[in-house]
């Protein structure tokens, strides 16, 4: 796999991300907690990761589209007293110097009202490393948690993949993460890529790239292959491989891949800015 089939998957999704943004921002009262405060807010998650890692003008673009698109903050801070969950967007703003003391105040109202333990793990991770402090221990949170249990390699689906990967990136800015919990993600990666490129789930492969990454290493040319022979001809990164060429409505279409394609130019990105 070359550098040059990276580079043109990652423009590719770009491109197709750029020429998407209007959709970001229409809400469809159908669509539910697909709301265009989450969309924002992965996007904002993946600019902010990508500026940590060194300049990119589209991230930064995409950065200040998604704070506009808040309001300055207005807008997320009543989106969070709704939807808790998006209390972790803020520290990826606030590590770039978008600050609201309004966002202060409603990301401080949340704490009292997490009681499920996974939200509270990537909460607190989201906020590490800023100058907010989650009321929980870390570390603590970290070692009561799947990464923190250690289960046997097969024995991680895709929910509890999904937990992995937003630990590992939440906590790669500040690079807090255990180095016995990185020994773990680092001995296991090679075999969750495999079993989630088999299986055709593309998202997951995408930010398993990611995490590879973040732990500073790369992934076999095998699985940059799956992704670049499921890319479809404008750019989209099928959800699952069995979305590729299907025929649905555009708007079906684009909530079922934005964030695959958002994370393919990610894992691009993060590849390259590492020289790999």
């Amino acid at each position: 796999m070359s550098t040059e089939a990276r580079r043109h998957l990652g423009e590719r999704a770009r491109a197709w991300i750029d020429a998407s943004l209007d959709e970001f921002a229409i809400a469809v009262e159908s669509e539910g907690v697909l709301s265009p405060a989450k969309r924002h807010g992965e996007l904002a998650t993946v600019a902010a990761l990508l500026l940590d890692g060194g300049d990119n003008v589209r991230a930064q673009a995409w950065l200040d589209l998604a704070w506009d698109r808040f309001g300055s903050g207005e807008l997320l801070a009543r989106e969070i007293q709704t939807q808790p969950a998006l209390a972790a967007v803020y520290p990826a703003f606030r590590r770039h110097g978008y600050r609201s003391a309004e966002l202060d105040g409603a990301v401080a109202s949340v704490w009292d009202r997490v009681d499920d333990p996974t939200l509270r793990l990537l909460l607190a991770c989201s906020v590490a490393g800023t100058e907010i402090a989650a009321p929980w221990p870390l570390d603590q949170l970290v070692d009561d948690s799947i990464v923190g249990r250690e289960p046997p390699t097969w024995q991680v689906d895709d929910r509890t993949a999904y937990v992995i990967t937003h630990v590992v990136l939440f906590l790669a800015p500040t690079r807090t993460l255990g180095e016995r919990h990185r020994r773990y993600i680092a001995r296991s990666l090679p075999a969750w890529l495999g079993r989630f490129a088999v299986a055709g789930y593309l998202d997951l492969v995408g930010e398993m790239v990611m995490v590879a990454h973040a732990l500073v290493e790369c992934v076999p040319d095998s699985e940059w292959q799956v992704l670049v022979d499921a890319q479809e001809p404008d750019g989209l990164m099928p959800f699952r491989a069995a979305w590729r060429g299907r025929e649905v409505p555009a708007r079906l279409r684009f909530i079922a891949n934005y964030h695959s394609t958002l994370i393919a130019y990610a894992a691009a990105a993060m590849c390259a800015a590492h020289g790999a």
